[in-house]
């Protein structure tokens, strides 16, 4: 610890560390704004590493706002790098803060998205963001957003499905009531929950670690909802559910704020949790999510992407949330890492598999059907294995591939989840038509 003196040595050579933690070049705004924090401090006893923990994440933020605030046609390289370095900063944040900062911090963050949706533009300054993570918090755990529920109180799935659909139409509709409609009609318009099902099946029923049930649904089915709406963004898709797209209805960049605010309304209610495995899990499916998008737009135009190459886009965008969520299963029932395995190479298997399914519909089925725009991947340039010649007959015999390696590993889980259950509607889906 010493006393911060703020002196043209000290700063070149905290620009340089902070650059390289942050594996690249900082800007002229950002070399101004690392000197603007440091000038507010000094004279504090500071532990240099502290510093530079505090400054990393109000820089990934900035840059994340920066990239979400273009109000003229958004573009998808504006949605997703904004998106990705709104990863960055909650990966980092759950390695180096305590969760009662992040909430502070996502507090003050949510208030800046629903400025953006209603367009008022009145977001903080960055020296507040640092100054938040300057001061930490060490107060005492405040009240939950929501009660915790544990499984005796879901005494079935759809009792569980309900209860996380009541409280998700509760902390979503946080907009006005134009807002607030549009997104309610999406939620209810018959998402499958596929994600929330998997997840249920997969935990075991006497376990005293499920008492946070309700926060991890939410978080599930919140990130989902998020990540539909930034894709359609993305993509320019007008339907969704059957519904048309938030970004059609309002404005992309209304759209792409309600997004955000979702998302960090899921994070509020993860955090909860004061369990930082729960937290490193959901932080790297983030972070993959948005990497395995922006690979896709990689490709994008090209129709040689090898197999491998598009496996693992999908695996990022698709097969670790499901890999995720059962690893959580089996964690949060206190599995040790042999059974572990099982849950995530399931989850993995499951989530690929239902993917290509996907690539098949889009390929073969009709926008009333689906319910939302078809053949949109070649549309926008992605090319799937579906759409190369006799595409759909191989990427079936893959799917079924992937499948039968899920039903595999999932009967080597242990019986005192509902295995059954779980083998049944991991066969369901797959057998879906739509």
């Amino acid at each position: 610890m010493e006393i911060l003196q703020v002196d043209e040595q000290f700063k070149r050579d905290l620009h340089r560390l902070v650059a390289h933690k942050m594996n690249g070049m900082l800007s002229t705004d950002e070399t101004g704004l690392i000197d603007t924090c440091l000038l507010s401090i000094e004279g504090a006893t500071v532990d240099q590493e502290v510093v530079i923990h505090c400054l990393i994440p109000t820089l990934y933020l900035m840059r994340s706002l920066t990239c979400h605030q273009v109000t003229d046609g958004v573009l998808r390289e504006n949605v997703l790098q904004g998106d990705y370095y709104s990863s960055l900063f909650y990966r980092y944040m759950v390695q180096h803060h305590s969760l009662r900062t992040l909430k502070r911090v996502l507090k003050v963050l949510q208030s800046t998205y629903l400025a953006n949706v209603s367009n008022q533009q009145n977001r903080p300054a960055p020296l507040q963001y640092f100054h938040l993570l300057w001061q930490g918090d060490d107060t005492p755990e405040g009240h939950r957003s929501h009660h915790p529920v544990s499984l005796s109180d879901v005494k079935t799935l759809d009792t569980y499905k309900q209860q996380v659909k009541i409280e998700m139409v509760s902390l979503f509709t946080m907009f006005d009531s134009t807002h607030n409609d549009a997104l309610s009609a999406l939620m209810t318009s018959g998402g499958k929950q596929t994600r929330l099902t998997l997840f249920y099946h997969a935990l075991t029923k006497d376990s005293s670690r499920q008492r946070d049930l309700l926060s991890i649904g939410i978080a599930i089915e919140g990130i989902h909802l998020a990540s539909l709406i930034h894709d359609d963004i993305i993509d320019q898709a007008d339907m969704r559910r059957h519904q048309q797209t938030l970004h059609e209805k309002f404005t992309p960049y209304t759209a792409l704020h309600m997004g955000n605010a979702i998302f960090t309304q899921s994070l509020l209610a993860l955090a909860d949790i004061e369990d930082r495995e729960v937290h490193r899990v959901f932080s790297r499916l983030f972070y993959q999510m948005v990497h395995g998008e922006i690979q896709q737009q990689s490709n994008r135009y090209n129709c040689h992407v090898s197999t491998y190459r598009y496996l693992k886009v999908i695996r990022d965008k698709t097969a670790l949330f499901v890999e995720s969520i059962l690893y959580l299963a089996g964690y949060l029932s206190g599995y040790t890492n042999d059974t572990l395995r099982h849950f995530r190479r399931s989850g993995y298997y499951i989530g690929m598999a239902y993917q290509l399914k996907d690539d098949i519909f889009d390929y073969t089925s009709t926008a009333a059907t689906l319910g939302k725009p078809v053949a949109s991947d070649q549309k926008n340039g992605y090319y799937t294995l579906a759409s190369a010649v006799n595409g759909p007959r191989q990427t079936t015999q893959l799917a079924h591939r992937f499948i039968e390696r899920a039903l595999i590993e999932l009967r080597q889980l242990p019986t005192d989840i509902d295995q059954r259950e779980l083998i049944y509607y991991t066969t369901i889906l797959y057998k879906r038509t739509r």
